[in-house]
């Protein structure tokens, strides 16, 4: 099966549902069928049907199986043929490609610099944590293209995940919104290719996805524990491209004075997850001192 195959295999998932719906709407299909007995509808629209199939009274839950089909999209799309399609490696993909074997084999990059924060790769620079995740899994399965792929496939089925649980919550009485954009973000060809180009950058949008749903958690139980995991993840996220610099720093700004503009959050709260943040950014502003001349280049840890 090509590429074009490929892609209308993903095109005839896309029209499977969509006649799912319609035929829903069409023909006004019971609660009953999906498993939900005795239930009394405010109207025939599907709309209705997903709202009350969710219900976790329902033996089957037609909302639930149609996450499940969507999950089920989203890896399809992310695994089928992952080490031949694309073809070849992308130079940015072959660079982190050789750089993984050499930390997975010798704890050094290709220009024998050990365990950098920052990778050269070409000269343009590349950041590490895609890097190192490729390194682990080349470190237990050997070398191949798919190892170089699979942390780019994994972020995106925990982007999958996070998207559920953030508008899962958020559209409880309007679970259709759910179901819309778990389907664009299965089928959509950027977050399709974004899983199957083992490229540094590619795990940003992901690990954004799941900071702030752990974010959003915290916030909702007052977790002392999900705060810091939470500011783990932000502080993670450093290291997956360098536009994080900017976007994180931005981006709590205006959250933690909206949360604590709103009385939902306190200053320790707040701590909490910037001191984790702080210190993972800490080897990074370093980085940034060595190659603006200011400071000499040194090796620590």
């Amino acid at each position: 099966m090509g590429i074009d195959t490929f892609y209308i295999t993903i095109n005839l998932f896309f029209l499977f549902i969509s006649i799912l719906l319609i035929t829903i709407q069409r023909f006004k299909i019971s609660s009953s069928f999906f498993g939900c007995q005795n239930r009394q509808f405010k109207s025939d629209n599907y709309l209705y049907i997903f709202y009350n199939s969710f219900n976790p009274s329902c033996i089957i839950s037609f909302y639930s199986c149609v996450v499940l089909l969507l999950f089920c999209i989203t890896l399809f799309t992310s695994v089928y043929k992952v080490g031949v399609v694309p073809s070849g490696l992308h130079v940015d993909e072959a660079g982190i490609a050789y750089d993984a074997l050499s930390v997975a084999n010798y704890g050094v990059d290709r220009y024998l610099n050990p365990y950098p924060v920052y990778f050269i790769n070409f000269g343009g620079g590349q950041s590490a944590l895609y890097t190192y995740l490729a390194a682990f899994f080349i470190r237990i399965f050997g070398y191949s293209v798919i190892c170089v792929r699979l942390p780019a496939i994994l972020v995106r089925l925990i982007t999958f995940v996070a998207i559920y649980y953030i508008t899962g919550r958020e559209y409880r009485d309007h679970p259709e919104k759910t179901l819309l954009l778990l389907l664009i973000f299965a089928v959509c060809p950027y977050f399709i290719m974004q899983s199957r180009w083992g490229l540094d950058c590619n795990l940003l949008v992901g690990l954004l996805a799941l900071s702030v749903s752990i974010l959003i958690a915290a916030v909702r139980h007052n977790s002392t524990t999900l705060y810091l995991l939470s500011g783990l993840s932000f502080g993670l996220l450093l290291y997956t491209y360098a536009l994080s610099y900017i976007i994180i720093p931005i981006f709590l700004l205006l959250t933690f004075s909206y949360l604590y503009f709103v009385k939902k959050i306190k200053m320790n709260q707040v701590f909490k997850v910037v001191i984790p943040v702080f210190f993972f950014s800490v080897p990074l502003m370093a980085m940034i001192l060595v190659n603006k001349g200011i400071i000499a280049e040194y090796k620590g840890l």
